[in-house]
């Protein structure tokens, strides 16, 4: 198994990337300094998947762009057929899901939410695999 992260600041992709050394993880963790949202971000991150789990945290004034970028992704093929996707954003201001995506769950811890979702076609067989969340209320 592997990790990759993208991070479009430099300087959080370097401490992402000492984090993996001082763990002794380096070898599984590839760090990608990209913006998800620009096309060259974009074709980086599509020759590394498809990948089967994507956790989101973009900066909350930002979520829609990353939705859409995902959006984009998924339509490159970047997500696995049994995808899940976790997406952060602040409760205020909650993103608008393509109708190729269906939400399974919806979360809330003060002011920060989550949203897991998953391609549409795919949304029926995983419900029944998705273990339940601990420690938010959903929504």
């Amino acid at each position: 198994e592997r990790v990759v992260f993208v991070e479009r600041d430099p300087r959080v992709a370097r401490l992402i990337r000492d984090n993996a050394v001082d763990l002794g993880v380096s070898a599984q963790v590839e760090v990608l300094c990209e913006d998800v949202t620009r096309t060259k971000g974009q074709a980086s991150i599509v020759q590394r998947g498809p990948f089967s789990l994507v956790l989101a945290d973009p900066p909350y004034r930002e979520v829609q762009a990353a939705v859409d970028a995902i959006a984009t992704l998924s339509a490159h093929r970047m997500l696995a057929s049994d995808a899940c996707i976790l997406l952060e954003h602040g409760t205020k201001g909650a993103p608008a899901l393509p109708n190729d995506f269906e939400v399974i769950s919806n979360y809330r811890y003060g002011d920060t939410a989550v949203i897991l979702f998953v391609p549409s076609a795919s949304a029926p067989a995983r419900e029944s695999q998705l273990p339940g969340a601990h420690g938010g209320q959903p929504t």
